[in-house]
């Protein structure tokens, strides 16, 4: 498949359900980072840090470990969720939650691979960026089948990506432009709104600090989190198209897939220079 056949179908699979996996993934962010940000504020309040010394803290070092483990009990969830819209299944917000037991191998997947990437980068950067997208699979292949051991969801990925990574990196190059245009818009907002805000005078600074957060927030909301949800959706298709376990085309029709691909035609048109 090409890339943007396999967008076409990325986009044939959300159809329908933008707005709830958008949610799932700001769950997903949120409680993933709720830890970290909890102790912080608990060493704050309780004076054992303040805001300039919380990261020197034993409870925000305490947080970032737990964070880490929250982290990849739900990556699990998460990777599994997005292989079943990418597969037309169906899933509930509580399959976050469903692989837990296997958080600590989900940990250790991503730490074995971090080490690794980062022992090639010391050789060079280039190294570093090809075996990040050899090791891409990994988290797909351990949610598919998580009795399978760290080293063999890694070795099945390096063998899965051969000859693919350059189809891959094309892939994600595709979604620059639009990554790049959601960025400026939300940024314009909030120096719109900031601007406009910090005219009213001193006295309000307070309130226009909170106007600019929640403006920055809805937008995030509105343009990132959908967009994020559309690349994972995306490498999950690719993740079937290269695997060879039939996971995708075999709920839509052919119709759903070549209005996808219209549609995708008509957005090209319009921001030519971004696809």
């Amino acid at each position: 498949m090409t890339s943007k056949e396999i967008k076409a179908e990325a986009r044939g699979f959300l159809k329908g359900q933008w707005v709830k996996a958008s949610v799932m993934f700001l769950v997903y962010t949120l409680i993933a980072s709720a830890a970290v940000m909890i102790c912080s504020v608990i060493g704050i309040v309780t004076g054992s840090a303040t805001a300039e010394t919380i990261s020197e803290s034993p409870l925000y070092f305490a947080g970032s470990i737990l964070g880490y483990v929250f982290q990849a009990m739900l990556m699990i969830g998460y990777a599994s969720i997005i292989l079943k819209i990418a597969s037309g299944r169906s899933w509930e917000f509580g399959d976050l939650f469903k692989s837990a037991r296997y958080t600590f191998k989900t940990l250790g997947l991503v730490l074995l691979m971090t080490v690794y990437i980062m022992l090639w980068t010391c050789l060079f950067i280039i190294p570093g960026i090809v075996k990040a997208f050899s090791y891409s699979m990994a988290l797909y292949i351990l949610a598919e089948d998580p009795t399978k051991g760290i080293n063999q969801c890694i070795t099945e990925s390096k063998e899965m990506m051969k000859g693919n990574k350059r189809k891959l990196f094309g892939l994600v190059l595709s979604f620059f432009g639009w990554m790049l245009l959601a960025v400026i818009v939300i940024y314009v907002v909030i120096l719109i709104v900031a601007f406009a805000a910090a005219s009213l005078g001193e006295l309000v600074g307070i309130i226009a600090f909170i106007l600019v957060l929640l403006v920055s927030c809805v937008a995030m909301v509105v343009l990132e989190l959908p967009f994020l949800v559309y690349i994972e959706v995306s490498r999950a298709v690719f993740y079937y198209d290269i695997s060879g376990n039939g996971g995708t085309n075999n709920n839509l029709t052919d119709e759903q897939i070549q209005n996808s691909v219209e549609l995708g035609d008509a957005w090209q048109d319009d921001f030519g220079s971004f696809q």
